[in-house]
């Protein structure tokens, strides 16, 4: 089965733009990832909402780039499914970071791990 592929040379210059943008931020959330995969923090609540937050944001911009590349189709159907489940994530993400702020004002803050020597 062939993958149709939208024809990049039909494709104005925001939709370039916007598909550039969108790669970039996708690669800088996937540089993130790997680079704070190993901190001692990221077991915490705080680590772990900020890394689901990273990768999700990174999602978003990796589905905007396949979108571009696949716009119609069975594809653009599974993409758009993705898609709303990366926003319902980020949707819960929000909530907990509101509560995290509000047990922060209450000072129920969690410890910070120590690293392992």
């Amino acid at each position: 089965m062939m993958l149709a592929i939208a024809d990049l040379s039909r494709l104005n210059w925001s939709q370039l733009a916007n598909a550039g943008a969108s790669a970039l931020i996708a690669l800088s959330c996937v540089r993130t990832v790997l680079v704070y995969r190993r901190a001692p923090w990221r077991s915490s609540r705080v680590g772990r909402h900020m890394m689901t937050a990273t990768l999700s944001i990174g999602l978003l911009g990796a589905y905007t780039v396949a979108a571009t590349l696949w716009p119609t189709g069975c594809i653009a159907d599974v993409l758009r499914v993705v898609r709303v489940a990366v926003l319902i994530i980020l949707a819960v993400l929000m909530h907990q970071r509101a509560r995290m702020v509000a047990d922060g004002r209450r000072g129920r803050v969690e410890p910070m791990k120590e690293p392992q020597q």
